[in-house]
Formats: structure tokens, C-alpha cells, sequence
């Protein structure tokens, strides 16, 4: 292998964990993944974000 090769790996291993932490540090911060709010998105209900702070009023398994 020359050291480009090398250094091409190591840049993509590099861009590939750091895109990784970004996403994990944005989950546990709780945005959502599109970097919008749920009003109004069609996949508000299955995203997981705000089950916390849902209205017990509007479960209807109760």
C-alpha cells in the first residue's frame, strides 16, 4: 500500500466516527434526527423523541 492509500482510510475511518459520536451527542441532547421539531411529521409516532412528555389524556391503551 503507498501512504496515500493509508492516509485515505485513516480519513474515512476518522469522518465516519466522528459522524457517529455527532449523532450519539444529538440523541442524548434529544434532538431529533432530521434536526426539526415533530409537529407535523408524518414519522412523529414511531421517532421515539418526547414519549417522555407525552399527555397521558391522549393515550388511548389506558
Amino acid at each position: 500500500m503507498q501512504p496515500i492509500d493509508i492516509a485515505l482510510i485513516v480519513g474515512s475511518a476518522v469522518l465516519v466516527i466522528g459522524i457517529v459520536v455527532y449523532l450519539i451527542v444529538q440523541k442524548k441532547k434529544g434532538k431529533t434526527g432530521c434536526g426539526c421539531g415533530c409537529q407535523g411529521c408524518p414519522h412523529a409516532g414511531v421517532c421515539g423523541v418526547g414519549k417522555d412528555d407525552k399527555n397521558p389524556e391522549e393515550d388511548t391503551h389506558v
